[in-house]
Protein backbone atom coordinates (compact mmCIF):
# COMPACT_ATOMS: atom_id res chain seq x y z
CA UNK A 1 0.00 0.00 0.00
CA UNK A 2 2.69 2.24 0.71
CA UNK A 3 4.76 1.69 -2.34
CA UNK A 4 1.29 2.22 -4.34
CA UNK A 5 0.94 5.55 -2.55
CA UNK A 6 4.80 6.25 -3.51
CA UNK A 7 4.13 5.46 -7.17
CA UNK A 8 1.24 7.62 -7.35
CA UNK A 9 1.93 10.97 -5.76
CA UNK A 10 5.03 10.49 -7.83
CA UNK A 11 3.50 10.77 -11.12
CA UNK A 12 1.17 13.64 -9.62
CA UNK A 13 3.95 15.36 -8.50
CA UNK A 14 5.13 15.42 -12.13
CA UNK A 15 1.76 16.60 -13.45
CA UNK A 16 1.68 19.13 -11.27
CA UNK A 17 5.30 20.28 -12.21
CA UNK A 18 4.65 20.31 -15.56
CA UNK A 19 1.61 22.24 -14.99
CA UNK A 20 3.72 24.97 -13.06
CA UNK A 21 5.66 25.12 -16.08
CA UNK A 22 2.45 26.26 -17.94
CA UNK A 23 1.35 28.97 -15.97
CA UNK A 24 3.66 30.25 -13.43
CA UNK A 25 7.55 30.63 -12.93
CA UNK A 26 9.50 28.33 -10.03
CA UNK A 27 8.09 28.79 -6.55
CA UNK A 28 11.43 29.17 -5.59
CA UNK A 29 11.43 32.10 -7.81
CA UNK A 30 14.49 30.25 -9.79
CA UNK A 31 13.84 29.14 -13.76
CA UNK A 32 15.53 25.56 -13.31
CA UNK A 33 12.94 23.96 -15.46
CA UNK A 34 13.93 20.37 -17.21
CA UNK A 35 13.79 21.39 -20.84
CA UNK A 36 15.16 24.77 -21.62
CA UNK A 37 17.06 23.36 -24.43
CA UNK A 38 16.18 22.19 -27.45
CA UNK A 39 18.26 19.94 -29.83
CA UNK A 40 17.72 17.75 -33.38
CA UNK A 41 16.21 14.95 -30.79
CA UNK A 42 14.23 17.06 -29.13
CA UNK A 43 14.49 18.48 -25.22
CA UNK A 44 17.36 18.03 -23.24
CA UNK A 45 17.40 17.80 -19.37
CA UNK A 46 19.73 20.09 -18.21
CA UNK A 47 19.39 21.09 -14.61
CA UNK A 48 16.79 19.44 -11.96
CA UNK A 49 13.27 20.13 -10.40
CA UNK A 50 10.33 18.72 -8.79
CA UNK A 51 9.18 16.56 -11.42
CA UNK A 52 12.61 15.08 -12.73
CA UNK A 53 13.40 14.27 -9.09
CA UNK A 54 10.07 11.98 -9.42
CA UNK A 55 11.51 10.66 -12.41
CA UNK A 56 14.24 9.46 -10.31
CA UNK A 57 11.84 8.21 -7.95
CA UNK A 58 9.94 5.77 -10.95
CA UNK A 59 13.55 4.79 -11.84
CA UNK A 60 14.13 2.92 -8.83
CA UNK A 61 10.89 1.94 -7.89
CA UNK A 62 11.06 0.39 -11.37
CA UNK A 63 14.41 -1.50 -10.80
CA UNK A 64 13.26 -2.59 -7.27
CA UNK A 65 9.83 -4.26 -8.97
CA UNK A 66 10.96 -5.31 -11.96
CA UNK A 67 14.73 -6.22 -11.44
CA UNK A 68 13.79 -7.92 -8.10
CA UNK A 69 11.17 -10.23 -10.13
CA UNK A 70 14.00 -10.97 -12.92
CA UNK A 71 16.86 -12.22 -9.43
CA UNK A 72 13.68 -14.03 -8.12
CA UNK A 73 13.17 -15.97 -11.11
CA UNK A 74 17.01 -16.61 -12.39
CA UNK A 75 17.38 -18.08 -8.88
CA UNK A 76 14.94 -19.71 -8.73
CA UNK A 77 15.36 -21.15 -12.12
CA UNK A 78 12.44 -19.89 -13.39
CA UNK A 79 13.77 -17.41 -15.98
CA UNK A 80 12.33 -17.17 -19.88
CA UNK A 81 12.85 -14.56 -22.26
CA UNK A 82 9.52 -15.53 -23.71
CA UNK A 83 7.34 -14.73 -20.64
CA UNK A 84 9.36 -11.57 -19.96
CA UNK A 85 9.25 -9.97 -23.41
CA UNK A 86 5.42 -10.62 -23.11
CA UNK A 87 4.74 -9.11 -19.64
CA UNK A 88 6.82 -5.91 -20.29
CA UNK A 89 5.78 -4.97 -23.62
CA UNK A 90 1.77 -5.63 -23.24
CA UNK A 91 2.73 -3.81 -19.96
CA UNK A 92 4.31 -0.84 -22.09
CA UNK A 93 2.31 -0.98 -25.22
CA UNK A 94 -0.74 -1.31 -24.42
CA UNK A 95 -0.87 2.39 -23.21
CA UNK A 96 2.00 3.69 -25.42
CA UNK A 97 0.45 3.65 -28.57
CA UNK A 98 -2.64 4.97 -27.52
CA UNK A 99 -1.37 7.71 -25.85
CA UNK A 100 0.80 8.20 -28.78
CA UNK A 101 -1.46 8.76 -31.16
CA UNK A 102 -4.52 10.45 -28.85
CA UNK A 103 -2.00 13.07 -27.71
CA UNK A 104 -0.47 13.43 -31.65
CA UNK A 105 -4.38 13.99 -32.45
CA UNK A 106 -5.06 16.54 -29.38
CA UNK A 107 -1.47 18.13 -30.25
CA UNK A 108 -3.29 18.30 -34.19
CA UNK A 109 -6.32 19.79 -32.91
CA UNK A 110 -4.04 22.29 -30.97
CA UNK A 111 -1.90 23.77 -33.98
CA UNK A 112 -4.88 23.85 -36.02
CA UNK A 113 -7.03 26.35 -34.00
CA UNK A 114 -4.52 28.38 -31.55
CA UNK A 115 -1.54 28.79 -33.69
CA UNK A 116 -2.07 32.21 -33.75
CA UNK A 117 0.03 35.03 -32.69
CA UNK A 118 1.37 34.56 -28.80
CA UNK A 119 -0.20 30.89 -28.20
CA UNK A 120 1.50 28.20 -26.89
CA UNK A 121 1.28 26.64 -29.44
CA UNK A 122 3.73 29.49 -31.33
CA UNK A 123 6.51 28.03 -29.15
CA UNK A 124 6.89 31.45 -26.93
CA UNK A 125 10.09 31.92 -25.15
CA UNK A 126 9.83 31.02 -21.41
CA UNK A 127 8.49 27.30 -21.55
CA UNK A 128 9.62 24.13 -22.53
CA UNK A 129 6.82 22.11 -24.04
CA UNK A 130 6.49 23.59 -27.93
CA UNK A 131 9.52 24.04 -29.63
CA UNK A 132 9.89 24.65 -33.27
CA UNK A 133 10.47 21.03 -33.85
CA UNK A 134 7.66 19.93 -31.92
CA UNK A 135 4.83 20.61 -35.36
CA UNK A 136 6.92 18.99 -37.80
CA UNK A 137 7.06 15.59 -35.50
CA UNK A 138 3.47 15.49 -35.94
CA UNK A 139 3.54 14.37 -39.34
CA UNK A 140 6.77 12.21 -39.89
CA UNK A 141 5.43 8.33 -39.97
CA UNK A 142 9.51 7.21 -38.89
CA UNK A 143 8.90 9.47 -35.54
CA UNK A 144 5.65 7.45 -34.70
CA UNK A 145 7.39 4.45 -35.29
CA UNK A 146 10.74 5.17 -33.37
CA UNK A 147 8.58 6.45 -30.61
CA UNK A 148 6.75 3.15 -30.78
CA UNK A 149 9.96 1.35 -30.52
CA UNK A 150 11.57 3.54 -27.94
CA UNK A 151 14.11 4.83 -30.11
CA UNK A 152 12.72 8.74 -29.01
CA UNK A 153 16.07 10.86 -27.93
CA UNK A 154 17.95 8.07 -29.43
CA UNK A 155 17.63 7.78 -33.31
CA UNK A 156 14.21 9.78 -33.37
CA UNK A 157 12.75 13.42 -31.82
CA UNK A 158 10.18 12.82 -28.88
CA UNK A 159 6.69 12.78 -30.74
CA UNK A 160 4.58 16.30 -30.22
CA UNK A 161 4.29 17.80 -26.69
CA UNK A 162 4.78 14.46 -24.86
CA UNK A 163 7.81 15.72 -23.92
CA UNK A 164 7.96 12.66 -20.67
CA UNK A 165 8.22 10.03 -23.30
CA UNK A 166 12.17 10.48 -22.69
CA UNK A 167 12.27 8.67 -19.78
CA UNK A 168 9.62 5.49 -21.48
CA UNK A 169 12.78 5.50 -23.63
CA UNK A 170 15.33 4.65 -20.99
CA UNK A 171 13.14 1.99 -18.95
CA UNK A 172 12.88 0.06 -22.17
CA UNK A 173 15.86 -0.23 -22.55
CA UNK A 174 16.66 -0.74 -19.01
CA UNK A 175 14.77 -3.69 -19.34
CA UNK A 176 16.21 -5.47 -21.64
CA UNK A 177 20.02 -4.74 -20.39
CA UNK A 178 19.38 -5.67 -16.54
CA UNK A 179 18.24 -9.81 -17.89
CA UNK A 180 21.13 -9.87 -20.87
CA UNK A 181 23.79 -8.64 -18.14
CA UNK A 182 22.46 -11.21 -15.70
CA UNK A 183 22.13 -14.03 -18.35
CA UNK A 184 25.49 -13.47 -18.95
CA UNK A 185 26.88 -14.33 -15.07
CA UNK A 186 24.09 -15.96 -13.87
CA UNK A 187 22.65 -18.32 -16.27
CA UNK A 188 24.91 -21.42 -17.27
CA UNK A 189 25.48 -20.33 -21.44
CA UNK A 190 27.50 -20.94 -23.57
CA UNK A 191 30.12 -18.49 -24.65
CA UNK A 192 28.84 -17.81 -27.62
CA UNK A 193 25.86 -16.78 -26.39
CA UNK A 194 27.54 -14.82 -23.54
CA UNK A 195 29.28 -13.06 -26.05
CA UNK A 196 26.25 -12.07 -28.08
CA UNK A 197 24.63 -10.77 -24.84
CA UNK A 198 27.66 -8.51 -23.94
CA UNK A 199 27.73 -7.22 -27.53
CA UNK A 200 24.11 -6.15 -27.61
CA UNK A 201 24.64 -4.83 -24.40
CA UNK A 202 27.79 -2.96 -25.71
CA UNK A 203 25.35 -1.75 -28.61
CA UNK A 204 22.77 -0.06 -26.17
CA UNK A 205 25.06 1.42 -24.06
CA UNK A 206 26.79 3.08 -27.16
CA UNK A 207 23.42 3.90 -28.82
CA UNK A 208 22.13 5.89 -25.18
CA UNK A 209 23.14 8.79 -24.89
CA UNK A 210 25.12 9.48 -21.62
CA UNK A 211 22.74 10.51 -19.18
CA UNK A 212 20.97 7.73 -20.24
CA UNK A 213 23.02 5.27 -18.87
CA UNK A 214 24.12 7.19 -15.84
CA UNK A 215 19.99 6.79 -14.74
CA UNK A 216 20.63 3.22 -15.32
CA UNK A 217 22.79 3.08 -12.15
CA UNK A 218 19.47 4.32 -9.98
CA UNK A 219 17.63 1.42 -11.55
CA UNK A 220 20.06 -0.77 -10.76
CA UNK A 221 20.26 0.45 -7.39
CA UNK A 222 16.36 -0.30 -6.77
CA UNK A 223 16.87 -3.70 -8.17
CA UNK A 224 19.84 -4.40 -5.20
CA UNK A 225 17.25 -3.41 -2.41
CA UNK A 226 15.33 -6.83 -3.35
CA UNK A 227 18.38 -8.23 -2.38
CA UNK A 228 19.14 -6.99 0.61
CA UNK A 229 18.37 -9.04 3.48
CA UNK A 230 15.93 -7.78 5.95
CA UNK A 231 17.36 -6.20 9.74
CA UNK A 232 14.61 -4.29 10.71
CA UNK A 233 12.47 -5.35 13.87
CA UNK A 234 8.91 -6.07 13.00
CA UNK A 235 8.02 -4.34 16.25
CA UNK A 236 9.71 -1.12 15.00
CA UNK A 237 9.04 -1.33 11.61
CA UNK A 238 6.16 0.63 11.76
CA UNK A 239 7.55 4.19 13.30
CA UNK A 240 10.87 3.41 10.96
CA UNK A 241 8.95 3.92 7.66
CA UNK A 242 7.21 6.86 8.97
CA UNK A 243 10.52 8.55 10.12
CA UNK A 244 12.19 7.04 7.17
CA UNK A 245 9.21 8.65 5.05
CA UNK A 246 9.16 12.37 6.73
CA UNK A 247 12.75 12.81 6.18
CA UNK A 248 12.23 11.98 2.33
CA UNK A 249 9.53 14.15 1.68
CA UNK A 250 12.04 16.57 3.64
CA UNK A 251 14.48 16.20 1.74
CA UNK A 252 12.50 15.91 -1.96
CA UNK A 253 10.92 19.41 -1.35
CA UNK A 254 14.38 20.41 0.20
CA UNK A 255 17.32 19.29 -3.05
CA UNK A 256 16.45 21.47 -5.54
CA UNK A 257 17.27 24.24 -2.77
CA UNK A 258 20.54 22.87 -2.83
CA UNK A 259 21.40 23.89 -6.20
CA UNK A 260 23.23 20.75 -6.95
CA UNK A 261 24.63 19.61 -10.65
CA UNK A 262 22.79 17.50 -12.26
CA UNK A 263 24.20 13.82 -11.66
CA UNK A 264 24.59 14.66 -8.40
CA UNK A 265 20.97 15.38 -7.60
CA UNK A 266 19.80 12.79 -9.43
CA UNK A 267 22.00 10.40 -7.70
CA UNK A 268 21.27 11.61 -4.22
CA UNK A 269 17.23 10.80 -4.76
CA UNK A 270 18.13 7.92 -6.04
CA UNK A 271 19.85 6.46 -3.09
CA UNK A 272 17.15 8.42 -1.07
CA UNK A 273 14.35 6.84 -3.00
CA UNK A 274 16.20 3.06 -2.46
CA UNK A 275 16.42 3.80 1.28
CA UNK A 276 12.60 4.57 1.71
CA UNK A 277 11.77 1.54 -0.39
CA UNK A 278 13.83 -0.33 1.93
CA UNK A 279 12.10 0.76 4.88
CA UNK A 280 8.57 0.82 3.27
CA UNK A 281 9.24 -3.03 2.24
CA UNK A 282 10.26 -3.32 5.78
CA UNK A 283 6.38 -2.43 7.12
CA UNK A 284 4.69 -6.03 5.96
CA UNK A 285 1.76 -5.21 8.56
CA UNK A 286 -1.63 -6.48 7.39
CA UNK A 287 -3.32 -3.42 5.30
CA UNK A 288 -6.19 -2.15 6.38
CA UNK A 289 -9.64 -0.86 4.22
CA UNK A 290 -9.10 2.72 4.51
CA UNK A 291 -9.59 5.85 2.23
CA UNK A 292 -5.40 6.11 2.20
CA UNK A 293 -5.63 2.38 0.80
CA UNK A 294 -7.77 3.11 -2.18
CA UNK A 295 -6.97 5.97 -2.88
CA UNK A 296 -3.37 4.89 -3.07
CA UNK A 297 -4.54 2.06 -5.14
CA UNK A 298 -6.41 4.23 -7.39
CA UNK A 299 -3.64 6.63 -7.95
CA UNK A 300 -0.60 3.57 -8.86
CA UNK A 301 -2.96 1.75 -10.76
CA UNK A 302 -3.72 5.17 -13.23
CA UNK A 303 -0.19 6.62 -12.69
CA UNK A 304 1.75 4.88 -16.01
CA UNK A 305 -1.65 6.32 -17.83
CA UNK A 306 -1.87 9.37 -16.62
CA UNK A 307 2.31 9.92 -16.93
CA UNK A 308 1.87 9.12 -20.70
CA UNK A 309 -0.99 11.05 -21.55
CA UNK A 310 -0.97 14.74 -19.29
CA UNK A 311 0.85 17.03 -21.26
CA UNK A 312 -0.83 17.32 -24.21
CA UNK A 313 -3.90 17.94 -22.33
CA UNK A 314 -1.85 20.17 -19.83
CA UNK A 315 -0.56 21.82 -23.16
CA UNK A 316 -4.04 22.60 -25.11
CA UNK A 317 -5.88 23.29 -21.79
CA UNK A 318 -3.47 25.86 -21.38
CA UNK A 319 -3.98 27.28 -25.06
CA UNK A 320 -7.49 27.31 -24.34
CA UNK A 321 -7.78 29.45 -20.96
CA UNK A 322 -4.29 30.89 -20.98
CA UNK A 323 -4.09 33.03 -24.30
CA UNK A 324 -1.97 34.82 -25.34
CA UNK A 325 0.24 32.75 -23.17
CA UNK A 326 2.15 34.58 -20.48
CA UNK A 327 4.05 33.43 -17.07
CA UNK A 328 1.75 34.37 -14.38
CA UNK A 329 2.08 35.92 -10.94
CA UNK A 330 1.01 33.33 -8.35
CA UNK A 331 -2.14 34.20 -7.08
CA UNK A 332 -5.87 32.86 -7.24
CA UNK A 333 -6.66 33.28 -10.71
CA UNK A 334 -3.82 31.62 -12.06
CA UNK A 335 -3.68 28.74 -9.45
CA UNK A 336 -7.32 27.82 -10.79
CA UNK A 337 -6.10 27.99 -13.67
CA UNK A 338 -3.39 25.08 -12.98
CA UNK A 339 -5.75 23.19 -10.68
CA UNK A 340 -8.62 23.02 -13.26
CA UNK A 341 -5.90 21.74 -16.02
CA UNK A 342 -4.75 18.87 -13.50
CA UNK A 343 -7.99 18.31 -13.13
CA UNK A 344 -9.11 17.61 -16.45
CA UNK A 345 -5.61 15.76 -16.90
CA UNK A 346 -6.00 13.13 -14.15
CA UNK A 347 -10.01 12.90 -15.66
CA UNK A 348 -8.83 12.18 -18.88
CA UNK A 349 -6.26 9.56 -17.91
CA UNK A 350 -8.82 7.61 -15.65
CA UNK A 351 -10.63 7.43 -18.96
CA UNK A 352 -7.77 6.14 -20.82
CA UNK A 353 -6.62 3.85 -18.20
CA UNK A 354 -10.25 2.26 -18.43
CA UNK A 355 -10.53 1.91 -21.78
CA UNK A 356 -6.55 0.17 -22.17
CA UNK A 357 -4.53 -0.29 -19.23
CA UNK A 358 -6.94 -1.91 -17.10
CA UNK A 359 -7.11 -4.84 -19.97
CA UNK A 360 -2.98 -5.54 -19.48
CA UNK A 361 -3.63 -8.67 -17.34
CA UNK A 362 -6.28 -9.92 -19.79
CA UNK A 363 -4.03 -9.41 -23.04
CA UNK A 364 -0.93 -10.80 -21.57
CA UNK A 365 -2.71 -13.84 -20.42
CA UNK A 366 -4.19 -14.32 -23.77
CA UNK A 367 -0.82 -13.95 -25.56
CA UNK A 368 0.61 -16.02 -23.47
CA UNK A 369 -2.09 -18.65 -23.93
CA UNK A 370 -1.48 -18.44 -27.21
CA UNK A 371 2.17 -18.68 -27.65
CA UNK A 372 2.26 -21.71 -25.12
CA UNK A 373 -0.27 -23.60 -27.24
CA UNK A 374 1.43 -22.74 -30.59
CA UNK A 375 4.70 -24.38 -28.90
CA UNK A 376 3.06 -27.66 -27.45
CA UNK A 377 1.92 -28.12 -31.01
CA UNK A 378 5.01 -27.69 -32.14
CA UNK A 379 6.45 -29.93 -29.62
CA UNK A 380 3.83 -32.72 -30.15
CA UNK A 381 4.22 -32.42 -34.02
CA UNK A 382 7.85 -33.10 -33.66
CA UNK A 383 7.86 -35.80 -31.05
CA UNK A 384 4.80 -37.69 -32.38
CA UNK A 385 5.58 -41.31 -34.14
CA UNK A 386 5.41 -41.37 -37.75
CA UNK A 387 2.56 -43.60 -39.76
CA UNK A 388 4.83 -45.61 -42.03
CA UNK A 389 3.84 -44.50 -45.64
CA UNK A 390 1.62 -47.30 -47.30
Amino acid sequence: MHLDALRGLAALIVVFGHARGLFFSSLTAIDNAPHPKTDAFGPSIVSINIGNEAVMVFFALSGYLVGGSVLRQMKQNRWEWKNYLVSRLTRLWIVLIPAILIGAAIDYTGFAFFSHAHSIYTAPPGQDYVSDNTFPSLGNVFVYLGNFLFLQTIFVPIIGTNVPLWSLSNEFWYYLLFPMLLSTFMLKNNVLKSLFYLLLCSAILYCNNQYSNFLFSIWLMGAAVSLLPMVIPPALASRIAMLCAVMFFIFFAGLKKLHLPLYTSDLLMGVATCLLLYCLTGHTAKCQPSLYGHVSRYLSEISYTLYLTHLPVLVFVCALISSPWNMHAINAASLAKLFVACFLAIAWASVLYKLFESRTDVLRKKLLVLLNTKKAQSTSETTAPRTPSP
